[in-house]
């Protein structure tokens, strides 16, 4: 009897090994798998992060593209709704004037890189840089005029106007322009008293170019920190 109590002790052993692994690896498998499942947490909500703050960086930078379209917009405007541009650019043109105070004043004070002028029937009476405006421009010119309201090739920074299918007193856009990336803004020479502003789709136009270069984005990169 005493001989055989090492065997009872060894399948004793034994079977409590089992036992004990039957219980040992499930909970080691549940172990792993819930440290997959966390690393997997981690790693798919740092991206959701990434992606959100990316998603983000491009709302504020958009919008900064579109506080500078507006400002350089503002700046056409100032000169093309005077009392002064209105006598000598639409009611009797004056060349001297229009260089000195459109062409000039937007290069000089505001750091515009091209002006334009275009008379009633769309010709460009006036060029700061002493260049034909290149065929790009005619999209703008046409939504000015009422003509084509989808602005093919450039993007929109002015909200669409409520005459829909008349003049635009006002447009400026992001579009490329002797093959750089630039905003063009353009604004209707006046308004005159009694023509509606739907209706005025022979007045001059004002028209300026402003690339988005190293300076511009590095302006904006600085407001956005």
């Amino acid at each position: 009897m005493p001989a055989r109590q090492p065997n009872t002790e060894r399948r004793q052993y034994t079977s409590w090994d089992r036992a004990r692994l039957s219980v040992v690896v499930p909970i080691g498998v549940i172990v792993a798998v819930a440290i997959i499942c966390i690393v997997v947490a981690v790693f798919s909500s740092a991206q959701r992060a990434n992606e959100v703050a990316i998603a983000q960086d491009q709302q504020l930078f958009a919008r900064a593209i579109d506080k500078f379209g507006e400002h350089v917009l503002r700046e056409v405007e100032s000169v093309a709704s005077s009392d002064s541009a209105i006598n000598r650019i639409r009611l009797k043109y004056d060349a001297d004037w229009t260089e000195r105070r459109a062409g000039m004043w937007l290069e000089t004070y505001f750091n515009h890189d091209c002006v334009f002028v275009f008379d009633g029937a769309d010709t460009p009476v006036f060029s700061l840089i002493g260049l034909t405006p290149a065929p790009d421009m005619k999209t703008v010119i046409d939504f000015m005029r009422g003509r084509d309201p989808t602005l093919h090739g450039a993007i929109s920074l002015t909200d669409a106007s409520l005459t829909e299918g008349g003049a635009h007193p006002r447009a400026a856009v992001i579009r490329r322009f002797m093959g750089r990336p630039a905003v063009v803004a353009a604004a209707a020479v006046g308004p005159v008293r009694g023509i509606p502003v739907s209706l005025d789709n022979t007045a001059p136009i004002l028209l300026s170019v402003k690339f988005i270069d190293s300076g511009v984005l590095a302006e904006i990169a600085g407001q956005l920190q």
